[in-house]
């Protein structure tokens, strides 16, 4: 089984509310490419930048404006192979629209895990991450677009590497791998492509999905192997950037530190 994700795409119902100003021809031309060869495709959180409306916190009003505006991606994505999971951004769409919160998946004696992430970051604790949203989607709706992107991209960036020292879901792995018996785990939410061997299990995220950096994951459970995909719209190609092993079967209680990157 092939399985593709690919996360945090942040889409709004308008320029000034839509993070990464996505243009719809170029998403549509990049889902048929990552359509072509795998049976699932796991969209795998904040899909929609549902909380820089007038109210605090993600709104569904957000949610379907923003469907209404992307109309033909929303047709693609609302049936299968597209799997929908809800992110922080847009946990409103669990209720809304049956996002999931974790998607688990099982062939070829692999078992995989998505989860957006969010769930293991303690900076997104209490009101303040939301009323921080809302205060970045009125300075955008106000025009001052470098003052949020600052606030985003810098100030809470500083924050997260401090209190939440970087990839949570990372470092949650090892205890995923006790609960769930898991060979793989995809995230997202950090907005930083990895793919690397973490206490046995193979973990990737693919970053965040913006124009010039449409990356995705793509699980293997055949071969064995999970890799992260770089997608060029303009050559309508995509290159491999980093790969690793999925860990060979082994009975309960085996050490999984077979599985590692490819390469010489």
């Amino acid at each position: 089984m092939r399985i593709a994700s690919f996360s945090d795409i942040h889409l709004g119902p308008a320029p000034n509310r839509d993070k990464f100003r996505h243009k719809e021809d170029v998403l549509l031309r990049f889902c048929e490419h990552v359509q072509t060869g795998h049976d699932r495709v796991v969209l795998v959180g904040d899909v929609f930048q549902a909380d820089w409306g007038q109210s605090i916190g993600p709104q569904a009003a957000e949610v379907d404006a923003t469907r209404a505006r992307y109309a033909r991606l929303w047709a693609l994505w609302s049936s299968l192979p597209y799997v929908l999971l809800r992110g922080n951004h847009d946990h409103v769409t669990a209720a809304h629209l049956g996002a999931l919160s974790r998607f688990e998946v099982e062939a070829n004696e692999v078992r995989v895990l998505y989860v957006h992430g969010d769930e293991f970051d303690v900076t997104l604790r209490g009101i303040g991450p939301h009323l921080t949203m809302w205060v970045v989607g009125r300075l955008r709706n106000g025009g001052a677009a470098r003052v949020a992107d600052w606030i985003e991209d810098s100030l809470l960036q500083r924050l997260n590497d401090v209190f939440s020292r970087g990839d949570s879901t990372m470092r949650a792995v090892p205890g995923l791998r006790a609960e769930r018996a898991v060979d793989v785990v995809v995230a997202g939410h950090t907005h930083k492509p990895r793919c690397e061997v973490v206490s046995g299990v193979a973990y990737a995220n693919s970053g965040a999905t913006k124009p010039g950096a449409l990356t995705y994951a793509s699980v293997d459970t055949e071969a064995r192997t999970v890799g992260l995909w770089r997608y060029d719209d303009t050559r309508r190609k995509a290159r491999l950037v980093s790969e690793v092993r999925i860990a060979p079967p082994h009975p309960p209680g085996a050490d999984a530190g077979d599985a590692g990157a490819i390469g010489p």
